[in-house]
């Protein structure tokens, strides 16, 4: 399937917008599809990955700030079905990043990360596997590495030039070791000067 998900981010009623995408690369509608949940209201959410497939493309998972949760469709032929909605475990929940089934959640209200299993059709919390980042770290974006064994959050509000948090992923419980916080201090480059800073950003003009 060929297809393009968005999310409404609607504050009553939040719904995913399924597309066709045609060979030529032309968009058709294929339908709406309720989250059971509820949006923010704004225009869009300040981050990526609000909605996320899995790596076998069978499960589309959507965050709903508004309400907390994070909502699990079935990708069928004909569309999407909603098979659940979990409580993400904090407040406003604005980026998902799943590694086979295992699933993390950020949360941008309450600055943390919760994890997930991703088993039978529902969503199930890993017991422990709550992380709290720094209140002022207003992050956007968590992701995993390739193989799984890495989850990278996005802080914009820290005051470092490289915004990027490390937390190595046990391979046994999938959770973060409790100490990743001291690795990250540990291995924290040194931020740029403004001179490097500016030639980074001339270097790089125009790439995104």
């Amino acid at each position: 399937m060929n297809r393009v998900y968005v999310q409404t981010n609607d504050a009553d009623r939040n719904e995913v917008i399924a597309f066709e995408r045609s060979d030529a690369g032309r968009l058709a509608q294929l339908g709406r599809y309720e989250t059971g949940g509820r949006g923010t209201g704004k225009p869009h959410l300040a981050s990526q990955s609000s909605v996320v497939l899995t790596g076998d493309g069978a499960w589309l998972l959507v965050a709903n700030a508004g309400s907390d949760e994070v909502s699990l469709f079935a990708v069928e032929p004909n569309g999407l079905r909603l098979a659940g909605r979990v409580a993400s475990g904090g407040s406003d929940p604005t980026s998902v990043a799943v590694h086979g089934d295992l699933v993390y959640v950020l949360n941008n209200g309450t600055p943390s990360v919760n994890g997930f299993r991703l088993d039978g059709g529902a969503l199930a919390p890993v017991e422990g596997s709550e992380r709290a980042l720094s209140a002022e770290a207003d992050p956007a974006q968590i992701a995993f590495n390739p193989d799984g064994s890495t989850l990278v959050v996005t802080e914009r509000g820290t005051p470092r030039y490289r915004l990027t948090r490390y937390a190595s992923v046990d391979r046994q419980t999938r959770v973060p070791p409790k100490n990743y916080l001291r690795r990250l201090r540990r291995h924290q480059p040194r931020p740029l000067t403004a001179a490097e800073a500016n030639a980074l950003h001339d270097a790089n003009r125009g790439e995104r």
